[in-house]
């Protein structure tokens, strides 16, 4: 008795996770490659549940179920390609769990977005990040250590990792963004001296028109920068209100 119910446990299960990945996980999520995970592993549950009962399964349905794992494994690969060809570093893990996840962009993306258009920039303590009145057209953002802002050599802000907005020279970027690349006003300009704090900096430094042209290719990431990047206006106008 104890393994008849063994028995019809498991192909309740099995056939319980598969209608799941195979039916209602396409309604579930939005990421193309967990979605092709579930269908990988849901037709392997299939096989099974069809192969429990009497340990044998017809040659029809194996040949239609092989074909159908044979495509699932095919296009999980496709997907894994980019991730598996450059794996995210330490900096992209981080990067992603701590601004990016939120927005919903997939890790595969903002991982080809670090290796198309973005270094890793390491500054010594006072070295001199950007300079009051320079045209801007690259993105920063701060991964490790601190920025402090100069005005006439004194110190009126200071950016680091526990900063809600750690994005630096977002104003130029998005002033060339909504402009074609080409600089509307001062807003495309630095407002004040940038300069790495006492422990130093470690930043992203992401360039605009390599990043401008991926948003126009990529819908995904377009979307996702633009959340950030609207986070961290609303982030600077709710400073400047509290300042005044």
């Amino acid at each position: 008795m104890s393994g008849v119910s063994s028995i019809d446990m498991e192909e309740h299960t099995l056939s319980s996770f598969a209608h799941y990945s195979l039916d209602i996980s396409t309604l579930v999520y939005r990421n193309s490659l967990i979605i092709r995970a579930f269908a990988f592993f849901g037709r392997i549950s299939v096989i099974l549940y069809d192969y429990l009962p009497d340990s044998q399964i017809s040659t029809d349905e194996l040949l239609f179920q092989s074909f159908m794992l044979t495509l699932s494994t095919y296009l999980l690969l496709l997907g894994l390609r980019p991730f598996l060809a450059t794996p995210p570093d330490f900096n992209v893990l981080r990067l992603y769990v701590q601004e990016f996840k939120s927005t919903g962009i997939p890790l595969r993306d903002l991982n080809f977005l670090y290796r198309t258009a973005a270094t890793y920039t390491k500054l010594r303590c006072g070295e001199v990040l950007m300079v009051d009145g320079q045209e801007l057209d690259t993105l920063y953002f701060v991964a490790s250590g601190s920025v402090v802002f100069l005005k006439e050599g004194r110190a009126v802000g200071k950016m680091d990792t526990r900063s809600t907005n750690r994005l630096v020279g977002e104003l130029g970027f998005q002033s060339r963004l909504h402009n074609g690349g080409v600089r509307s006003s001062r807003r495309a300009a630095a407002a004040a001296d940038v300069v790495a704090g006492v422990k130093g900096a470690e930043l992203w430094a992401i360039d605009g028109q390599k990043l401008r042209r991926l948003m126009k290719q990529n819908e995904e990431i377009n979307r996702s920068v633009n959340q950030v990047l609207a986070n961290a206006m609303h982030t600077k106008l709710l400073f400047m209100l509290e300042k005044q």
